[in-house]
């Protein structure tokens, strides 16, 4: 049975980072008029994810590294990674300022836990409206905490067979009665209800590497190490089933 893997995103320190949807069109080829013309794939591609200069600056950065890799198997197991885009997220505004993340969130007593840590807690509250069905690519959100829409944003979804999968709005439209219909890209991987909860935070998607080494690094001299893995999005044997 193939496992998930969660990768943190403290550990994606990256210097660009940018997730495209590959093979969302067919080119059948030349036709007779001298145009190629192209035809929408179904399922509506699949995300792939190009990382440039992961920092690994530390032992303990690339000791973590190397046990995800590890545990990768190489793609058999699949990777949970966040997509942290701060610029272009709909963040509210406080006090003239997009609010991207609370302070440390204690127990109710006040106290934190052994290390020092709290409770992390999303500052964007969203929410899918209406169901819709697989491969559907509208949606009716409602927005309770955050800033506005204009397209272009990501979130994702945690669906009950397909885990977490991520989609990006494309067109927007606000109602009368302040919720959205949005268009996104891909097509929902699973069906989905009202109530189910949108992560806009740091959506997250399934991965795994391109090639079966795509996870490995490469340690400089002075001790460093900036992999550029390109990961494509995975699906497990169960996710198919």
């Amino acid at each position: 049975m193939s496992e998930l893997i969660y990768v943190p995103a403290s550990l994606l320190r990256y210097r660009s980072v940018e997730p495209e949807l590959s093979a969302r069109v067919i080119a059948p080829g030349l036709s007779g008029a001298g145009v190629i013309p192209k035809m929408s794939v179904d399922g509506g591609g699949l995300w792939t994810i190009a990382f440039g200069e992961i920092q690994l600056s530390t032992p303990a950065h690339r000791q973590a590294w190397r046990a995800i890799n590890a545990m990768c198997d190489g793609g058999v197991n699949k990777l949970i990674i966040p997509f942290v885009d701060l610029p272009h997220q709909p963040w509210p505004i406080v006090s003239g300022k997009p609010l991207t993340s609370y302070d440390t969130i204690p127990h109710d007593d006040g106290s934190l836990f052994s290390d020092g840590s709290g409770y992390v807690q999303s500052v964007i509250d969203a929410e899918i409206v209406t169901s819709a069905a697989l491969r559907s690519t509208s949606l009716r959100i409602r927005m309770n905490y955050s800033g506005g829409l204009m397209g272009g944003e990501h979130f994702s979804i945690e669906h009950p067979v397909m885990s977490h999968r991520m989609y990006r709005i494309g067109r927007v439209v606000e109602r009368d009665d302040g919720d959205f219909d949005v268009v996104i890209r891909p097509p929902l991987r699973e069906a989905v209800s009202g109530g189910e909860i949108l992560d806009f935070d740091a959506p997250k998607s399934i991965f795994e590497p391109e090639t079966p080494g795509g996870l490995n690094i490469g340690t400089d001299i002075i001790g460093m190490a900036r992999p550029s893995p390109m990961l494509i999005e995975g699906f497990t044997s169960e996710m198919l089933a």
